[in-house]
């Protein structure tokens, strides 16, 4: 594996990613919207400052993961999104990947000068809370999310 931050270039690899990914992940792209409209709110309407990371596996140079650090967060992604947001490929998932995706992407945060890190993911979503536990996530609480009617659990990993 190699990791790069996302540049211009990685544009269109970056948006195959995220079609096939939403596309088949019906839990979370709801259908209500379309995908062009769901990646328009996901890149401009909750837009703030942030580093896009990308994993990349080094035999076929293939897209295997994004990860997200938000540097600031306003009100909306402080109680939904947090400062850590990160994906892997569908048909790379239940590979270990997802792990060294997070722990990469905590070890940047702590190069970012942040002391502790808000990450928040869907109840369903289990995988996530255990890479999330694993690496000293504390469970803060848990909140609904009103749009899609689905529990969130909001968890604080301290990194110093």
């Amino acid at each position: 594996m190699f990791f790069k931050i996302a540049t211009i270039e990685d544009k269109n690899k970056i948006l195959d990613f995220y079609y096939e990914y939403y596309l088949n992940n019906k839990e979370i792209y709801k259908p209500e919207m379309s995908l062009d409209e769901w990646l328009k709110k996901l890149f401009c309407n909750y837009r703030n400052k942030e580093v896009m990371y990308l994993m990349y596996r080094k035999t076929d140079n293939k897209l295997i993961g994004i990860s997200i650090i938000r540097l600031e967060l306003n009100d909306f992604l402080k109680m939904y999104w947090g400062n850590v947001g990160y994906y892997i490929n569908i048909t790379e998932q239940n590979k270990g990947y997802g792990k060294q995706l997070f722990r990469f992407t905590l070890r940047e945060c702590k190069k970012l000068g942040f002391e502790k890190v808000l990450i928040v993911c869907y109840k369903q979503n289990i995988v996530s809370a255990k890479i999330i536990k694993a690496n000293k996530g504390v469970l803060i609480e848990e909140i609904l999310d009103e749009d899609n009617k689905e529990l969130l659990q909001r968890y604080y990993i301290q990194l110093t």
